[in-house]
């Protein structure tokens, strides 16, 4: 016998949907010193790797996949990163109570809530995506048709 302890819509890092697009997920490496959690957006590092974002400046390489066994991922562990595709949707962590159904949405680039989306552009990262649902602090975010 089984029971469901948390009715809620979704989840951090959660994929909401897999449609038409070729490219879901690749597994990176965590090469910056900050810890990643799923439902967040991190940063390409280079020569290898992701990295937390950090600056506006920091180019996107995608959003943290949650796994079976863990939802945060320190220096040097191997995580999923998922690229929303045509038809592709994941639930990112909302850092801002404004963001609505097919609003544009913006990653936060700086503070404790760097890489969670926001509808606020000042000093943020502009995105090709959109606001597909809201629910408790997330937002299912999928690309622009």
């Amino acid at each position: 016998m089984s029971y469901k302890q948390i009715n809620r819509l979704a989840f951090a890092g959660q994929i909401g949907l897999v449609g038409e697009s070729l490219s879901r997920a690749t597994g990176e490496q965590n090469v910056g010193a900050t810890a990643v959690k799923a439902g967040y957006f991190v940063a390409t590092a280079s020569p290898h790797g992701i990295k937390a974002i950090a600056a506006a400046a920091d180019p996107i390489a995608g959003i943290v996949i949650k796994s079976q066994l863990q939802d945060s991922y320190a220096q040097n562990e191997y995580l999923s990163v998922g690229h929303i595709g045509h038809g592709d949707s994941v639930w990112a962590v909302a850092s801002s109570a404004g963001l609505v159904r097919g609003g544009d949405v913006f990653i936060v680039a700086t503070g404790a809530n760097a890489g969670s989306v926001t509808d606020i552009a000042l000093d943020n990262i502009a995105t090709n995506l959109v606001v597909r649902n809201v629910a408790d602090g997330l937002a299912e975010v999928t690309r622009k048709e």
